[in-house]
């Protein structure tokens, strides 16, 4: 799935408008990649989906 991020930019994390990929869905937060080309879970109400086909999530712990 690819995302459009919509919070103020940070060079050193995202940029506002630019297209980033999800690489996955985890407790409802997208990971991604960002500025510093390392994966962290951003909120997904900073984003607008621009292509949906959104990655398979990732199965919580048991007892999570």
């Amino acid at each position: 799935m690819k995302v459009i991020y919509r919070g103020e930019s940070d060079p050193l994390e995202l940029i506002n408008g630019k297209e980033y990929d999800v690489i996955s869905i985890e407790c409802g937060w997208y990971r991604i990649v960002d500025e510093t080309h390392d994966d962290y879970l951003f909120p997904p109400e900073l984003f607008d989906i621009s292509e949906p086909n959104p990655p398979a999530p990732i199965a919580q712990p048991q007892g999570a």
